[in-house]
């Protein structure tokens, strides 16, 4: 009789010692699972809100016609040009047009002694944010201020206006984007 009071109080210790252990292995798997889902939905929200960067760049189809270029370089396309009279003007001349394009609003250009001197393009509303053109020229050094974020890019200066919401700076959407020449 103590033989089986001894197996049955045994059997009842393993099986305390076990369902302590299952619990335990519970809760960790719970703890895990937990910690695993958080993970995947924070990565999911971070692609969510990255800037998505263009498959292309979206200033090649313009490169003839950066700073630097002969004011001829205009001839081929359709731009409505006229000369400053305006005494305080770094320019002579200015150029503008409104292109096709889901991108770009607006282009203009300040020409100084037959020479293009700047080119703005005005961009569409929450179509490219300040990230986008930082990867696009290759991470360069930036300066970010409320509304605007400087760098330069193969010998050309790059303002960049963007509104003052969104932080890092690099997730500010962009209104303008001026190239102009050092």
């Amino acid at each position: 009789m103590e033989q089986i009071q001894e197996t049955i109080q045994i059997s009842l210790q393993r099986r305390t010692a076990s369902s302590w252990q299952s619990a335990y292995l519970r809760v960790v798997f719970i703890l895990f699972m937990g910690f695993a889902l958080t993970g995947i939905g924070v990565m999911a929200l971070a692609q969510s809100i990255q800037p998505a960067l263009p498959s292309f760049n979206p200033f090649l189809d313009y490169a003839d016609i950066f700073p630097g270029q002969p004011l001829n370089t205009l001839e081929p396309r359709t731009f409505s040009c006229w000369n400053s009279n305006n005494y305080y003007a770094s320019f002579d001349s200015a150029c503008s047009v409104t292109p096709l394009s889901a991108l770009f609003t607006h282009i203009d250009i300040s020409i100084s002694d037959g020479i293009i001197r700047q080119i703005t393009f005005l961009i569409g509303e929450d179509t490219l944010k300040a990230g986008n053109l930082i990867l696009l020229f290759g991470n360069p050094n930036f300066h970010a201020y409320p509304r605007k974020v400087f760098f330069f890019w193969n010998n050309l200066f790059v303002i960049v206006s963007t509104t003052d919401r969104g932080n890092p700076a690099s997730m500010r959407p962009v209104w303008s984007v001026t190239f102009a020449s050092t």
